[in-house]
């Protein structure tokens, strides 16, 4: 029977809360669930199911999961008797400024748990002050503002200036601090060398006969495909691979 279950019905309940927990998990488009592939999907497998629209998904279904999720790691924060934070700003593509700022705690059980708390844009200035007020509201909003004695972020002064400002003990991020490091090494007389294999791993992204070419001229000389790396101007090790590569 192609007959659809109440929407009270158990097996109907069960399968929206995994659809829902589907796409936020995996972080896949809403417009999933309008999609013929995945619908058929879900019929092939019992077809007295009926997939939850994409509205219903966005405005009703992930925000109750998000609740019921949010009080689950509060009560894991309450109990909680020492709690450490780390944060840190970054810039969308569309140039909007977030924070984002994870919970670390060891539970009853000694077991290490971390909780992304928030990802929430933050207008400008991003001075010390205003960066030390918004993670305290953040703080205060999940309870925990009492319970911090270290916070780990990048070595930006800001960050740094955010940090103290809190009266919280400041811990440096090992890879931020890293990167630095390395950075100040290689600008110590290889800039050159690093801008030409830069501009020559970038040409054979841009030119589709020069991909080509390589390609062949690989496969002629017996070697692996593979791609030129351009590197990242926010990780150390993207240069070390583009090196490696060339």
């Amino acid at each position: 029977s192609r007959v659809k279950y109440p929407r009270t019905h158990l097996k109907q309940k069960r399968a929206t809360t995994l659809i829902t927990k589907y796409v936020a998990f995996g972080m896949h488009p809403l417009r999933t669930v309008e999609e013929k592939g995945f619908i058929d999907l879900i019929e092939g497998l019992d077809a007295k199911v009926t997939v939850p629209s994409r509205k219903k998904l966005s405005t009703v279904l992930i925000p109750e999961l998000y609740d019921s999720t949010r009080q689950l790691v509060l009560e894991q924060l309450n109990v909680a008797t020492h709690v450490a934070v780390t944060f840190d700003l970054w810039t969308s593509r569309s140039v909007d400024q977030y924070v984002g700022l994870t919970a670390h705690f060891i539970n009853s059980q000694f077991q290490l748990k971390s909780y992304v708390l928030v990802n929430v844009e933050i207008p400008p200035p991003h001075t010390g002050e205003a960066v030390a007020e918004k993670v305290q509201e953040i703080l205060t909003e999940w309870g925990i503002q009492n319970k911090v004695q270290f916070v780990v972020a990048d070595n930006g002064a800001n960050c740094i200036k955010a940090i103290r400002l809190m009266n919280k003990l400041f811990v440096p991020c090992m890879a931020h601090t890293l990167h630095l490091a390395v950075g100040k090494g290689l600008a110590a007389g290889i800039d050159s060398v690093l801008t030409k294999c830069s501009k020559v791993a970038e040409f054979f992204h841009r030119s589709a006969a020069a991909k080509y070419c390589l390609e062949e001229k690989q496969r002629s000389l017996g070697l692996p495909i593979e791609k030129l790396i351009i590197k990242c101007d926010t990780r150390w090790n993207s240069v070390f691979n583009m090196l490696q590569r060339i």
